[in-house]
Order: C-alpha cells, then structure tokens, then sequence
C-alpha cells in the first residue's frame, strides 16, 4: 500500500514540484512510524528531484535560485535553527504561518476564478516568503508552503517554477539524507524497505510528466495554489 502511495504521491510532485511529502507523510503515518517513514522518503525524494533537475536543467531559473532562494531562505534556515530552542515550541507560530498560507492561497484561487490577474512579480514579497520558508524550515522543517508562495508571486512559467523549486528541494534533502546517514538511521532493515518502495517511483514520474506536459499555464496555477491552501491546513490545526 505504502509503495503505491509513492507512486501516486511523486506523480503529483512531478507534476507540481511539490506536494510528496505532505500526502506521504499524512497518508504514510498509518502504515509506518514516523523516523522510519521520513527516512525512507527522504532518498526517494533524493531520486525524483534529481531526475527533475537533469533532465529540465535548462529550465531553472537561475536568477531567482542564487539571488533570492538560496541566499535569503538559506540565511533564513540559519536564524531559525539557532532560534530552535527558544521558538520551536511555540506551537502559535507554526498556526500563524498555516492561516497565513491559506488565506493567501485562497486569495488567489479567488482571483483566478474570477479571471483576474493574481498579484505577480512582487520582488519584495517574495523575498519576505522565501525569508520566512527559511525561518520555519530551521525552526519545524516547514518551509515548503511559504516557499511555494514566494516563488508562486515570481511569474515563472510552469516549466522554470518546477524545475527552480525542485532544484532547492534536491539541495535540502541531501543536506538531511547526510546527517540521517551520519546518526545511523539506515540500518540494513530501512534500506531493504527502500528497495521496494523504490518500485512505484517510476511510475509515479512516468505519469506525472505525462500529466505536467497537459496541464495549462492556467491549470497549473490552480494546482499549485490548491494544493498550498491544503499543506496550509495542518500547519493551522498544528
């Protein structure tokens, strides 16, 4: 059951550039404990991103990625790490940034069912979400639907939005696949769950390109922003 999770979770990343590990994670938890499942997903992850990123390189938008993403989100990760401690048990934090993420998701579903132009290009908006992704991802390892926002306002073309962000993902999750390594948590047992949960990955990829290579430009914002109001949720009900 968990491997066809995987297959339908990174189809819906590779059509979206995220979103796995919201549905992985939600779903998952019934059928395996929590350490065990992130370890497991985190080199799946690994794989899907790296795919993504080799074969749509060309794609990444690398201004937005070196000017914006990495320094401020990295520099945001940073600060939130060393207020660990101290914030990240305040729980309202995290239930701030979730009624955040869907007010302003359902924001822009609105304008688009509307037919309106959702707001775009707002260089300082985006630098603020994409400052704030990095603070909530050193604080509870959440800064996925701040990001999205972020990147959401750049008006990338759907194509540069998936490739720019899978990109970052690629490099977060290497970074913690490192230290799980390091702490010891791939016993032989966990790596011969991967093995088999590796075989819906490619089929999970095989459809969402299928999918990504359908969707619409106006779809494809639907999408994104649909499924950032529902990551927005747990984070509210904390």
């Amino acid at each position: 059951m968990l491997t066809v999770l995987v297959a339908f979770a990174y189809g819906v990343q590779t059509t979206a550039g995220f979103g796995a590990g919201l549905i992985l994670v939600s779903t998952g938890i019934h059928f395996v404990e929590l350490p065990t499942l992130v370890a497991l997903l985190l080199p799946l992850s690994i794989v899907q991103t790296g795919w993504i990123t080799a074969h749509n390189h060309h794609n990444i938008d690398r201004t937005v990625l070196f000017r914006r993403v990495l320094p401020f989100m990295g520099f945001g990760v940073i600060l939130g790490y060393a207020l660990a401690s101290r914030l990240a048990g305040m729980l309202v934090l995290k239930q701030v940034l979730g009624g955040f993420v869907v007010l302003l998701a359902g924001r822009e579903l609105w304008l688009l069912y509307r037919g309106t132009r959702p707001a775009v290009g707002g260089a300082v908006a985006s630098t603020i979400a994409i400052f704030c992704a990095g603070i909530m991802h050193g604080l509870y390892t959440t800064g996925g639907p701040p990001l999205v926002y972020g990147l959401g306002r750049e008006n990338l073309p759907r194509a540069s939005f998936r490739a720019t962000i899978t990109v970052v993902w690629l490099i977060l999750n290497i970074g913690l696949v490192a230290t799980f390594a390091l702490d010891g948590r791939y016993t032989p047992d966990i790596l011969q769950r991967l093995v088999v949960l590796a075989t819906g990955l490619p089929i999970g990829i095989f459809v969402g390109e299928r999918m990504f290579a359908r969707v619409s430009e106006r779809t494809f914002r639907i999408l994104i922003y649909g499924m950032l109001a529902i990551t927005g949720v747990p984070l509210l009900l904390g």
